[in-house]
């Protein structure tokens, strides 16, 4: 008699032998979308099958998500996601549906979402010290606009100097703890075969080392980023737990 881990190491051997839906959570244009139409050709070519693109925006990216963690577990429905849509909105929105910590199997992640504080030119500052004392002189004179309540540039700053800027200070050097953990990832619906889970990492690694990837995605503002399927699942485990006290800090409640 066959173990019971004997069907799904064969199915595992034959993936994939068809098309593959990758759910992106939010509309075309941005970066996730980007970095998902990117990965989409090297991907297709090293796994064999399509990969079909399926844009499922809404709520901050929790739309998409939820499709994706309810998807088989099969390997064949993939999520492409920002970092905010898994660790954050969970305590941005009422009833969210799914735990963060155990709907999805990581994969990778895939590259760094970059977040920029800009003024207008007329202002007269220069840095965030000065931007903070300004602010202190001037109460009531700077409005301060985002994506949105609770999107990512609503509640962080930038983490570490981009290569683009690199004469432009991080929020953080001037506040230190001020972080910005945005990030792109692949995942797939929990419970996906190791197997599959492994072939996915190995083919999306070697793709974002490719220089026409590279490439592309300097295009876009994006910086390749790489990790275990383990090391993935640690960090959204630890941003779940690190924005489940900043975001009730700063005084913003579930919608």
């Amino acid at each position: 008699m066959l173990p019971m881990a004997a069907p799904f190491a064969v199915f595992a051997q034959d993936y994939p032998n068809r098309p593959i839906t990758l759910i992106v959570n939010f509309p075309p244009g941005g970066s996730t979308d980007a970095m998902a139409r990117i990965l989409r050709q090297p991907l297709s070519q090293a796994l064999g099958q399509p990969i079909i693109i399926d844009n499922r925006g809404g709520a901050g990216g929790t739309t998409g998500a939820v499709a994706a963690a309810a998807a088989k577990p099969d390997g064949y429905t993939l999520l492409l996601s920002v970092s905010s849509a898994l660790t954050s909105n969970k305590y941005l929105q009422r009833n969210f549906p799914f735990d963060p910590r155990t709907a999805f199997a990581s994969i990778t992640l895939t590259s760094d979402v970059a977040l920029v504080l800009a003024v207008h030119p007329s202002l007269p500052v220069h840095n965030v010290a000065e931007l903070i004392r300004y602010a202190k002189s001037n109460p009531g004179s700077l409005a301060y606009g985002s994506a949105g309540v609770g999107s990512s540039d609503h509640i962080c700053g930038e983490l570490t100097r981009l290569p683009e800027l690199p004469d432009t200070p991080t929020i953080n050097e001037t506040i230190p703890g001020v972080i910005n953990v945005g990030w792109n990832g692949l995942l797939a619906p929990a419970g996906t075969p190791v197997q599959i889970v492994d072939k996915l990492n190995a083919v999306t690694l070697a793709a974002l080392q490719m220089p026409e990837v590279i490439a592309k995605m300097k295009l876009q503002g994006l910086h390749p980023l790489f990790s275990t399927p383990a090391e993935m699942a640690e960090l959204i485990a630890r941003e779940v737990d690190h924005w489940a006290e900043v975001i009730p800090s700063i005084g913003i409640q579930p919608e």
